[in-house]
């Protein structure tokens, strides 16, 4: 025979569960807590008469971080892209390739629209609204323009120019050239000086936080890192002698981030006076930073594959598929990430 439960006990049954959940919210504060790192259920506990602070204990559930930049969208055609940058907001971009044009787009890398002429570019780079950019050719010119993109103008004399780079005004630039020496500009690529302490090196990389006052610069073969608090006036070398691939900065120029060719990922925190080695030994071509330095991206040539990390270098998570990677570029926020294939596409991904 079955037991048949009188209506009154489930009134009984009732009542009770709402004065136990009372009880919980008169004397408890039970908070949850959700972010992308897990879920976090918070129990504090108000203090006895003799006690001064409550106790808080903190129980976080199993969620793992959600894998972010799984996705990455094939832009454009294939191309021998050599090197693409981005404004703070993500939506205009520019890119440039060895022996053919410079390329610009004005909705995230949707649709893209040839400029200039058919150059041997290696570098371009944008200011904070991507209206002011500036590239450069190998054995040729730099090249500024003021209407992103639309118009350029040729500027200094015909070097082996390999890498290009801006502060958030578009007023202050710096290139180097390959077995030569770096230059600077405070007119927006008009006149450029010709830094004599920087040194004869094969100058690789280039880069500028956004005030303009602070830059860093890599040499190959064997090179340092050089860094400059005074907008390129002098320069001391830092770290050790290495095939020193590609630099980038954050906003303010304390977080520093530069990759080897056949070597590491090395990161700094203190505007490059000490550096420490992350992830493993790969053909790293580029790295770019979102303006915090905590979203950082990175990527490989002879069929390597981006890179991304969320903590500042320390961990590194894998995406897209094998190929030769030339350059990476982030937004401000580190949220919009895109990057170029030699003999391949532009791919775009968002967080």
């Amino acid at each position: 025979m079955k037991f048949k439960r009188k209506p009154y006990s489930d009134i009984f049954y009732i009542v009770f569960v709402l004065i136990l959940l009372m009880i919980i919210i008169l004397f408890t504060n039970i908070t949850v807590k959700v972010s992308k790192y897990g879920t976090n259920l918070t129990l504090a506990i108000p203090p006895a008469a003799s006690e001064n602070t409550a106790t808080t204990r903190t129980l976080t559930s199993t969620t793992q971080m959600p894998i972010v930049f799984s996705t990455w969208i094939p832009r454009e055609n294939n191309r021998k892209w050599t090197s693409i940058a981005s404004n703070s907001i993500g939506d205009k971009l520019v890119a440039c390739t060895h022996l053919g044009q410079i390329y610009t787009s004005t909705d995230s890398g949707v649709s893209w629209i040839p400029r200039e002429s058919n150059r041997k570019w290696t570098s371009v780079a944008s200011n904070s609204t991507g209206d002011k950019l500036v590239a450069c050719a190998h054995l040729g010119q730099i090249y500024t323009s003021t209407d992103s993109g639309v118009s350029w103008t040729p500027r200094e004399t015909n070097r082996s120019w390999s890498s290009v780079a801006s502060n958030s005004n578009g007023d202050k630039l710096v290139a180097c050239e390959r077995d030569g020496q770096i230059y600077t500009s405070t007119d927006s690529g008009i006149s450029w000086i010709q830094r004599e302490s920087s040194g004869v090196q094969e100058w690789m990389s280039v880069a500028s936080n956004s005030i303009g006052d602070k830059l860093i610069a890599c040499a190959f073969n064997d090179g340092y890192i050089y860094i400059s608090t005074d907008s390129g006036v002098s320069w001391t070398p830092r770290e050790s002698n290495r095939k020193w691939s590609g630099v980038k900065s954050n906003s303010t120029g304390n977080k520093l981030v530069a990759c080897v060719y056949g070597g590491r990922i090395y990161t700094s925190t203190d505007s490059g006076v000490s550096w420490i080695p992350h992830e493993s030994e790969r053909d790293w071509s580029s790295v770019a930073s979102n303006s915090t330095g905590n979203v950082l991206v990175a990527c490989c040539l002879s069929a390597g594959r981006i890179y991304t990390s969320t903590d500042s270098g320390v961990s590194w998570i894998p995406h897209e598929s094998e190929r030769e990677w030339y350059d990476v570029a982030s937004n401000s926020t580190g949220d919009k990430l895109v990057a170029c294939a030699h003999l391949g596409q532009i791919y775009t991904s968002n967080r």
